[in-house]
């Protein structure tokens, strides 16, 4: 988040964990099912990094862009 990197620190000193997440019901999740080539392009079209692995409604892992990359790099040196 931007906007918590750009206060001076004695405000991030008081400011709650709440007051800069991004709410549950707001988040893009991944399910572990899903197919990895959608949950790439949904990460390259809202720009961002990383989506939450969800199962039910509990947290299960992170997927993160770069982990993608490199998995695709690895795929194509033993392919």
């Amino acid at each position: 988040m931007n906007g918590f990197r750009t206060l001076p620190a004695e405000p991030r000193r008081i400011t709650m964990v709440r007051d800069v997440m991004t709410p549950s019901e707001k988040m893009i999740v991944v399910a572990p099912e899903e197919d990895v080539t959608d949950a790439f392009d949904r990460l390259q079209m809202k720009d961002i990094r990383q989506l939450p692995v969800v199962a039910g409604n509990k947290i299960v892992g992170l997927l993160r862009r770069k982990d993608i990359v490199r998995w695709l790099q690895f795929q194509s040196q033993i392919g």
